[in-house]
């Protein structure tokens, strides 16, 4: 029984108790007094009646018309004249009143007033004693009346009183369930403090609890910032802070060789003329400053690139190849012309430093392409730009067979015939734990643009679904087409949202109307957000964990592991699970410190309840790196 609903009983008890005592001392204080009242005027009337029949002289006639005057005049129940040898002379009786009162009151409450009894004398002799014994129908009604009063005013004392208890009750009920509602948030991983009540022992539980949300706070935030450590130890150059060669090439290769990379981009390579006649003539420290600048510099611009392609966000990275080369990549939808602008910006920055320049390289690509191919197009593309001096550019961008010929129009008909069709497809690959058991189907959707055309997957349709505002049209059909393969076979199955539909306040609505029509199935279905686009709509995603964790939907990040303070903000959302991306887990079997990093996300994640699996694991080798390293699962070509 809730503790509130014992308070509850305590309080009606207390009332009822309090309304039945009460009531009762009333009546029986009423009855007492009506007993002595009738007891009190029958010994008066039994005096008077006496002295008026002692004056008759001992006449029996006048002394039977007196009595009978008497009882003719009175309520009385009986008047008795009883002689000296205790026979009854004289009597006279009536039947009972009826009174209002209900039987069983005048059962539970009996009025029994003594009778009034007096000598009668004629002179010296005595005649006998006379008892008089008075109706009691108008004391039971009377009696009746002080208990309705009585209970209706206590009745209405104790309405009150419940009113009271209920606003008591109510305010009390709030503190606790502030108190709760805080426990349960930070089960889900949500850290929210309260106002301490007034009330001293709900003040001491609120305070603990407040004490303890920051204390895992606090924990969880050095963890993150251990893990963010090892992050930059494991990937990071240590002079200019980017990418270090290893990393960026891992990362480079999950790009060219992903399914749900970018379809086609930029490639700019970026080499500091001369850096050993910089070294020998400005000194290390002056070169190392330059190569700070420049990175800097680069840096600036991939997170304005990032900040202006959120849907391609992903296949933005910037990287140190050697001591003088920088590399970055871009989405195909940057402006070529963006180099020209990066070129200026590179000018004033080293402008203030002794004598620098550089030379910048921009090739195009295309997914398929190995990293060596692209690399080796990039050198030779440089190689011209040298040739033509100091902050020189040169730009090969290959012309791109398009899947859909027509233009943007065309290709926006085929894919909204192609939605409302319903031509979609889950493509599915195994999520799979320690023990190869089957975890759950990560489920991205194809479209067949054209009715006989082939299945595409979502970095070829997806930029332009951005555009046009229909992709939360498509997430609407990935559900669906979720829902019903798992109503075939009851395997859960991970859907993705795009960082759109997050945007969208009537995407989620729709998908809890659609999931609440099959609530058994509804436990079957994963929805991934990407960790780059979900990290500037912390608030919307924790809106959709509200409406669809209630229906057992598990949510939680894809693509994540790049940068963990994102993470370590997207965790009060109420995340399930977090997928670490392939650029974080590839080569974990070869390097210890990027061993170390995975090991320490998956302690970080574990000790926020969070599941933790790795994707895009491509080598035998580096998967049963990764169960030592306490992953919960795995996806990729080594997962079978």
């Amino acid at each position: 029984m809730s503790l509130i609903r014992q308070v509850w009983l305590l309080i009606v008890a207390v009332i009822l108790l309090a309304f039945g005592a009460a009531t009762l001392v009333s009546v029986l204080g009423a009855r007492t007094y009506l007993e002595a009242q009738l007891t009190l005027k029958n010994s008066d009337n039994a005096q008077s009646l006496a002295m008026n029949l002692s004056q008759q002289g001992g006449n029996v006639a006048l002394i039977e018309l007196t009595l009978a005057a008497q009882f003719d005049t009175g309520a009385y129940q009986a008047i008795r004249l009883v002689g000296p040898d205790s026979k009854p002379l004289l009597v006279r009786q009536a039947e009972a009143l009826r009174t209002r009162a209900p039987s069983w009151f005048v059962d539970l409450a009996p009025i029994q007033p003594q009778a009034g009894v007096a000598q009668v004398s004629s002179g010296w002799a005595p005649l006998g004693r006379i008892e008089v014994e008075s109706q009691s129908g108008f004391a039971y009604d009377e009696l009746w009346e002080v208990g309705i009063r009585t209970a209706l005013g206590l009745a209405g004392i104790g309405a009150v009183a419940m009113l009271v208890g209920w606003l008591g009750v109510r305010r009390i009920k709030a503190r606790l369930d502030e108190v709760v509602s805080q426990a349960r948030a930070l089960h889900e991983r949500q850290y929210r403090e309260v106002v301490p009540p007034k009330t001293p022992e709900l003040r001491r539980v609120a305070q603990a609890m407040n004490a303890l949300v920051a204390r895992v706070r606090s924990q969880s935030e050095q963890h993150a910032d251990e893990v963010e450590h090892l992050r930059r130890s494991a990937h990071d150059d240590r002079l200019t802070g980017v990418s270090m060669r290893s990393h960026f090439m891992i990362r480079l290769g999950v790009v060219l060789q992903g399914d749900d990379a970018a379809a086609s981009g930029l490639f700019v390579l970026v080499r500091l003329l001369e850096l050993a006649d910089l070294n020998r003539l400005a000194g290390h420290a002056q070169a190392d400053t330059m190569l700070r600048v420049l990175a800097h510099t680069l840096a600036q611009v991939n997170d304005r690139i990032a900040a202006s392609q959120t849907e391609a966000a992903g296949s933005i990275a910037l990287g140190r190849l050697n001591g003088s080369d920088f590399a970055m990549l871009w989405p195909a939808a940057v402006d070529p012309g963006a180099v020209e602008q990066l070129l200026e910006q590179l000018r004033r920055a080293l402008a203030p430093l002794p004598p620098a320049a550089v030379a910048v390289s921009v090739v195009g690509w295309q997914r398929g392409i190995s990293p060596a191919e692209l690399m080796s197009a990039a050198d030779a593309v440089l190689a011209r730009a040298e040739a033509q001096g100091p902050f020189a550019v040169q730009v090969q961008i290959p012309a791109q067979e398009p899947l859909l010929r027509g233009g943007e129009e065309l290709w926006r008909y085929h894919l909204v015939e192609a939605l409302a069709a319903g031509r979609g497809r889950l493509f599915e690959f195994a999520v799979r734990g320690p023990r190869r058991e089957l975890l759950h189907l990560e489920s991205p959707l194809r479209l067949q643009l054209e009715s006989d055309g082939p299945w595409v997957p979502a970095t070829q349709w997806l930029p332009l679904a951005l555009r046009t505002g229909l992709t939360p049209r498509a997430d609407e059909l990935a559900l669906r087409l979720a829902l019903s393969a798992c109503r075939a076979d009851r395997r859960p199955r991970g859907i993705n949202l795009s960082p759109q539909s997050l945007r969208d306040a009537g995407l989620v609505p729709r998908l809890r109307h659609e999931l609440q029509r099959e609530p058994e199935l509804a436990r079957l279905i994963l929805i991934d957000v990407d960790q780059v686009t979900a990290a500037g709509y912390t608030a919307a995603l924790a809106e959709l964990c509200r409406q669809l964790k209630p229906l057992g939907v598990r949510v939680g990040l894809e693509h994540a592991g790049e940068g963990v303070a994102p993470v370590g903000v997207l965790l009060e959302a109420g995340l399930d699970f977090v997928k670490l991306a392939a650029g974080v887990v590839q080569g974990v079997a070869r390097d210890e410190a990027r061993a170390a990093l995975v090991r320490g996300m998956v302690a970080m994640l574990h000790g926020l309840g969070l599941q933790v699996i790795a994707e895009g694991v491509e080598v035998e080798e580096d998967l049963d790196a990764l169960w030592t390293c306490g992953l919960d699962g795995a996806t990729g070509p080594a997962v079978r």
